[in-house]
């Protein structure tokens, strides 16, 4: 179930990141984008974003890394148990 997770995930990222235009007239702009991100396209770049870490997410769950990776991320930030 978690690869069949994954590649769901993964495969709306990367629809997300081609079809960003129909997303944004769909879904409309993100005003926190536009005014902090003007110079690099504001509202079209988040949703790119959004699909990068998508895909990032599914492929980490794919392969099973997603554990491992929170678990070392959480120890590096917040030291040993």
């Amino acid at each position: 179930m978690k690869i069949f997770g994954g590649i769901l995930i993964a495969a709306l990222g990367i629809w997300l990141l081609f079809k960003t235009e129909s997303v944004m007239n769909t879904f409309g702009r993100i005003e926190w984008a536009e005014v902090k991100m003007q110079m690099y396209g504001g509202s079209r770049m988040a949703y790119k974003l959004i699909g990068l870490i998508a895909v990032i997410v599914g492929m980490l769950m794919i392969t099973g890394l997603g554990g491992p990776i929170l678990e070392s991320v959480a120890h590096s930030m917040f030291g040993q148990r």
